[in-house]
């Protein structure tokens, strides 16, 4: 039957609420266990229920396996007399993970917002709106993206306005005849080497020198 069920948990913080739900391909059910706020409890972790049994705050457990397998089990015992058996599960399709794709309707050359977003809603797709760095007036609108193709059925397409930001003009040539600049020089010089053996302080002031040896 591993091929033939299928379930999804749920808890809440704290555990304060957990669930199961889940089906076959000819029924589905789905239990849940709350905490009861008029007893001021703030989790159903460790609580036990009517029937001596103790939850442990999981939807796996508690509401899966608690309440939705029995009762599952029953279900689908009284379907198989009827002789109603749970089919297998058949791989989803294609359109059914990556949903239906259509053609974009022609905006790539529609100059007046409204129109495009009109063509483009009519076509199934969401639709907003989005400022982008552009010398044009502020608010010109320049262009749906994308603009053609073929995409998912409800994909999202942007249409996008000139802000009116003005480019950065390029930095002014050198004045001629004006100085120069000085190319970067080479690798800097080598720091002189230490000097090799015992170093040579020369006396402290004040002190009186060794004598020599003769």
């Amino acid at each position: 039957m591993a091929d033939r069920l299928a379930g999804k948990t749920g808890t809440i913080d704290r555990a304060q609420a957990v669930w199961f739900a889940g089906y076959t391909t000819n029924v589905a059910g789905a239990a849940m266990i709350a905490v009861d706020k008029k007893k001021g409890w703030r989790t159903i972790a460790g609580k036990r229920t009517s029937g001596g049994l103790r939850l442990d705050g999981s939807g796996q457990r508690d509401a899966g396996g608690g309440i939705w397998r029995p009762a599952m089990r029953e279900a689908t015992k009284q379907l198989a007399a009827a002789g109603i058996w749970p089919e297998r599960f058949k791989a989803p399709t294609s359109e059914m993970k990556n949903g239906k794709r259509v053609a974009m309707p022609p905006v790539c050359s529609i100059t007046d917002a409204n129109e495009a977003r009109r063509l483009l809603e009519a076509a199934g797709f969401n639709v907003i709106e989005r400022p982008i760095p552009d010398p044009a007036p502020a608010g010109t609108f320049l262009r749906a993206n994308p603009c053609s193709g073929q995409l998912p059925l409800g994909a999202t397409v942007t249409l996008e306005f000139a802000d009116g930001t003005k480019p950065t003009p390029p930095p002014a040539p050198p004045t001629p005849g004006g100085p120069t600049p000085s190319a970067p020089s080479a690798k800097p010089p080598e720091p002189p080497e230490p000097p090799r053996g015992r170093p040579k302080f020369p006396p402290w002031p004040g002190w009186p020198k060794p004598p020599r040896r003769r």
